[in-house]
């Protein structure tokens, strides 16, 4: 149990003094648990614990929870889905000292490793990097205040993925007020990420925009095909909103490959949770985007089921996209297509260039008709060529 807000402490975790440093080392073998006890610090939550460099949980298998704290007061994960805003209660504020030099807040290197309920914010970089396989990170606040409002925000990413495969981020993630990306993700060995159920953009409410500085939801692969990426899920409550972001609301670039299997699915992009007012994001609400070469297209997911409106540029772009699916769509307007909450262009634009094409994709059919309503340029627009496979529009 972590008892002391000191970083180094005496080097030892003991009864007496035990930080949470000293902790994260001792939590040397599977399954050790790092929770926290404040009943000697003294005072009542938030309580605040500054890093004077960046905390690595290294050792597979194990977990660090601030929802498990005694002498915290009311300390709970979410029972709400994003779009209703939060209801979790956390009480562990991690920032970074004045001395902190350089590198992310926090650092994941072991697999199996899980983080919940704490509040990260105030790095000079990334706030959280990962590099582990199979991570779970729920209900942290990562770049707002510990109540979910503006807060100092971190200097690079809220979450930044890479060489860690089968990451599940979600539920109860509010990534907001970062200076970089909410959550970026590239390199090929970050195959199966599951992102769900977080707020990107927005305060915890879901009401109240405290923006990323770049993409809401950004997935790169640059360097190598990133496999069956799934954003939201099957039902509403794994939907998360991405809103308020200074780029793009999702931006999904170059080998990204959904395999038929991956889905970007009840997501709510460029309104408020409650979807009755416009919190757009600087750039398309979602946008995909191919590379130069050959096989960089963005390919073979289903997109459906989203709210995809109130955003500055089109609501969908697709540029050197291919085999892509789009499905049961309210573009520019609510889910009963009876509020305006039109897109700053098209609803969907699809475009090639480089001479690259982008091709055979599905808008749409019998029974998975997409709402295009209200946007101010074209619902639907095409230019340039889509070479033998033109777009099925239906």
């Amino acid at each position: 149990f972590v008892n002391s807000l000191a970083d180094n402490g005496t080097g030892g975790c003991t009864v007496g003094e035990c930080t949470l440093r000293e902790a994260v080392v001792a939590a040397s073998s599977a399954n050790d648990r790092v929770f926290f006890n404040m009943t000697t610090v003294g005072g009542s939550a938030p309580f605040t614990i500054a890093l004077n460099s960046t905390l690595t949980l290294a050792t597979s298998s194990t977990t660090l929870s601030g929802l498990t704290c005694t002498a915290c007061g009311t300390v709970n994960g979410t029972t709400t889905a994003a779009a209703a805003g939060f209801d979790s209660n956390l009480a562990i504020r991690v920032i970074a000292s004045g001395t902190f030099a350089s590198g992310p807040l926090v650092k994941i290197t072991g697999n199996l490793v899980t983080l919940r309920g704490l509040n990260l914010d105030g790095a000079v970089g990334d706030a959280l990097e990962i590099t582990g396989d199979d991570p779970t990170v729920t209900d942290c606040y990562i770049g707002t205040s510990i109540t979910g409002s503006a807060g100092t925000g971190n200097g690079g990413d809220g979450i930044e993925l890479h060489d860690g495969d089968d990451a599940v981020l979600g539920p109860g993630l509010l990534i907001s007020g970062n200076t970089g990306a909410g959550i970026y993700i590239y390199d090929a060995d970050s195959d199966r990420p599951l992102i769900k159920g977080n707020i990107v953009g927005l305060n915890r409410a879901a009401t109240t925009t405290i923006g990323n500085g770049s993409h809401g939801i950004w997935i790169n692969a640059d360097d190598g095909t990133i496999s069956i990426s799934n954003i939201g899920g099957a039902t509403a409550a794994l939907g998360n909103v991405v809103s308020g972001n200074t780029g793009d609301g999702i931006r999904l670039q170059n080998q990204f490959d959904g395999d038929n299997v991956g889905v970007v699915s009840n997501n709510i992009v460029g309104t408020n949770g409650a979807v009755t007012a416009k919190r757009a994001n600087g750039g398309a609400g979602i946008r995909l985007l191919g590379g130069a070469a050959g096989g960089e297209e963005p390919r073979e997911t289903t997109f459906a089921n989203n709210v995809v409106s109130g955003n500055t540029g089109a609501g969908f772009v697709l540029n050197r996209a291919k085999l892509d699916n789009f499905y049961s769509n309210a573009v520019g307007t609510n889910a009963a297509g009876t509020l305006d909450l039109g897109n700053g262009a098209e609803g969907f634009y699809l475009l090639a260039d480089s001479g690259k094409d982008t091709k055979q994709m599905v808008i749409g059919g019998v029974g998975l008709e997409n709402l295009i309503r209200f946007n101010a340029g074209d619902g639907i627009r095409m230019r340039d060529a889509f070479g033998s496979g033109a777009p099925d529009v239906k």
